[in-house]
């Protein structure tokens, strides 16, 4: 969702979970849109990526809610 990437990365580096930088598909690492996260996981456990993917469907919802919300 537009306007949501920041935010996302935000949480989920305040959860611990480290995720490539928002943009970092675009040229010069811009999203216009703020909308696009890379996730590139580097040899994680499969526990450790469940784990993760977890904590981000549910960052991705509640980030999503609050805008659609205006909080």
């Amino acid at each position: 969702m537009d306007g949501t990437a920041t935010e996302v990365f935000n949480c989920m580096k305040a959860a611990g979970v480290t995720l490539t930088s928002v943009g970092a598909t675009y040229p010069k690492g811009y999203d216009p849109h703020d909308s696009n996260l890379r996730l590139a996981p580097t040899y994680p456990s499969l526990p450790e990526l469940e784990k993760a993917m977890a904590v981000l469907v549910c960052t991705i919802k509640m980030v999503c809610a609050k805008k659609l919300l205006g909080i």
